[in-house]
């Protein structure tokens, strides 16, 4: 499958297609998430123990 000349990611011959662009997407998306995931992790703060407990109802 074709469009104007130009080879698309899925084709009939492994050599032609160009699965490694999917592939670099999937890492680009992951690289992002874990970014993400980073930026968020540094900027959680703890609640303090004392002030938990405290706030308790039994």
């Amino acid at each position: 499958a074709t469009r104007r000349g130009v080879d698309s990611w899925f084709s009939d011959d492994i050599n032609r297609a160009h699965l490694d662009y999917f592939y670099w997407i999937l890492t680009a998306l992951v690289a992002l998430e874990v970014a993400v995931f980073v930026y968020i992790s540094k900027r959680y703060v703890y609640k303090n123990k004392a002030e938990v407990s405290e706030n308790l109802q039994y």
